[in-house]
């Protein structure tokens, strides 16, 4: 029995004198390759409104107003010639005779930007619109547009002309095309891109 103690004792002492000895072996994961942080492009956000002249196929001419957001993912900074893009958002409201309609066009902005100037080519859809002219009620989704966008700028505003035509197909009345000619006037905020996103 006391035989049988000591042997257990020194067992014991001399697996933990064995284990002090062995250095811990700790597995560390290689070092990841180190990653280019991702930078976003000079960007913006604006606004505006916009009032002109409208004729359209049968209808006689009367006036548009809308009011315009545009969203700027890539824009050259102020005071550089480059190019732009991106998407011009409205709501509009046209008016003539006893005729009348409103809509929602959305477009493609794609342009150049210049110290005090931008000429931008707009191509989209008016995804939503009610037309009520010779009193019938049209209802039409998606009706393709084009336009052209000529615009001074300063200090964050700019004022120029803006040139749509839309054709509007539509449910319960005639298709027709309809020519759109306004002053807008707007305002832009600009992203500068000095810091990597995280």
């Amino acid at each position: 029995m006391g035989r049988n103690r000591i042997s257990t004792g020194l067992a014991v002492l001399a697996l933990s004198s064995v284990a002090q000895a062995t250095p811990a072996v700790i597995a560390v994961a290689p070092d990841a390759p180190a990653r280019e942080p991702f930078r976003h492009p000079h960007s913006g956000i604006g606004g505006g409104v916009s009032l002109g002249l409208a004729t359209a196929t049968g209808v006689d001419g009367g006036w548009i107003a809308r009011i315009d957001s545009e969203t700027l993912p890539a824009l050259t900074p102020r005071g550089r010639f480059g190019g732009l893009f991106g998407f011009a958002t409205s709501g509009q409201f046209w008016h003539a005779g006893d005729d009348w309609g409103v809509g929602l066009p959305w477009a493609m902005m794609l342009g150049v930007r210049g110290p005090g100037m931008r000429a931008v080519a707009m191509a989209g859809v008016e995804m939503f619109f009610v037309d009520q002219v010779a009193d019938d009620t049209g209802v039409g989704l998606f009706a393709p547009l084009a336009g052209l966008q000529l615009a001074v700028e300063g200090a964050g505003w700019h004022v120029g002309v803006d040139a749509r035509v839309t054709r509007r197909w539509q449910f319960g009345a005639d298709d027709r095309t309809q020519w759109q000619a306004a002053l807008t006037v707007g305002w832009i905020v600009e992203a500068k891109q000095r810091e990597p996103i995280r």
